[in-house]
């Protein structure tokens, strides 16, 4: 498994959502991902240390998909 996560967001969840709720799961936001659409949020995402913080991310309501950063997308 990955210590990152690529994390989409539901169509029009703003920023400030997504990112409190990364905090809330104990992981940590890289930062946001360059995309096509202004209101579509894709954050790259360090896990915290619990073992099930990629599980209670993809569970979170408005997240709309989760991939583990293959290391292309590298945080500078």
């Amino acid at each position: 498994m990955s210590a990152e996560l690529i994390v989409e967001f539901k169509r029009g969840t703003p920023e400030s959502t997504a990112r409190a709720g990364i905090l809330g799961v104990g992981a940590t936001v890289r930062r946001r991902m360059k995309t096509d659409s202004p209101d579509l949020v894709t954050l790259l995402v360090r896990l915290g240390s619990g073992p099930d913080t990629k599980a209670r991310i993809s569970g979170l309501a408005s997240v709309q998909r989760v991939e583990d950063n293959d290391g292309s997308y590298e945080a500078r």
